[in-house]
């Protein structure tokens, strides 16, 4: 018996989303062309076809696909999700946490979506850097400006020095951390330039 083709865009994009499940690659991509080339704006096949370019290794392919499906079809969801994750392996960390709070805009019963998009969040705010690997510029330009009060003001016939303020504050670290050469003088300049 002979099997027929698909005849809409949909039946190619299920045809497409099966192949995709199977690991055939190319089958996957051969379906999902027919599907875009009969609705050049499904979103849905945007985003499976992405993940076949991601598949290939082809990374920048992929993300114009999902940014493609995105601008298509945003209440996906998913697909803004897959860009945020190719976005944060390029450490486009603006990019990435813009499309993962899209993610979880569309996404809202997906708790984790939320959680991830806070750790993205986080990382914009410090440049990318990683805690793990000490307290870098960007991380203490960040805690300082966000986290940390006010110091308080010396009295005006104290002196101000680098050894009295360090006396009266702790510089919190994970327990795996550790500090950058100089980072503890770089520390105490911040602390006087705001004395």
């Amino acid at each position: 018996m002979a099997r027929t083709l698909p005849s809409t865009p949909n039946d190619w994009y299920r045809r497409g989303e099966e192949a995709l499940g199977q690991q055939r690659w190319q089958a996957a991509e051969l379906a999902l062309w027919e599907c875009l080339a009969l609705q050049p704006r499904h979103g849905a096949a945007l985003h499976l076809l992405a993940r076949v370019r991601q598949q290939q290794g082809r990374c920048q392919d992929a993300i114009r696909l999902q940014r493609d499906s995105v601008a298509c079809d945003p209440g996906i969801g998913w697909n803004s999700f897959a860009l945020a994750e190719l976005l944060e392996e390029q450490a486009d960390w603006p990019g990435a946490a813009a499309a993962m709070a899209a993610a979880a805009a569309a996404l809202p019963q997906q708790h984790w979506v939320s959680q991830r998009q806070q750790r993205l969040a986080g990382r914009v705010a410090i440049e990318g850097e990683r805690l793990a690997d000490g307290l870098g510029p960007a991380a203490y330009r960040h805690w300082l400006l966000r986290l940390e009060p006010p110091l308080p003001r010396a009295p005006a016939s104290a002196t101000t020095s680098a050894d009295s303020l360090l006396q009266a504050w702790h510089l919190l670290l994970a327990a795996d951390a550790r500090l950058r050469d100089g980072a503890l003088a770089w520390v105490a300049e911040q602390l006087l330039l705001r004395a």
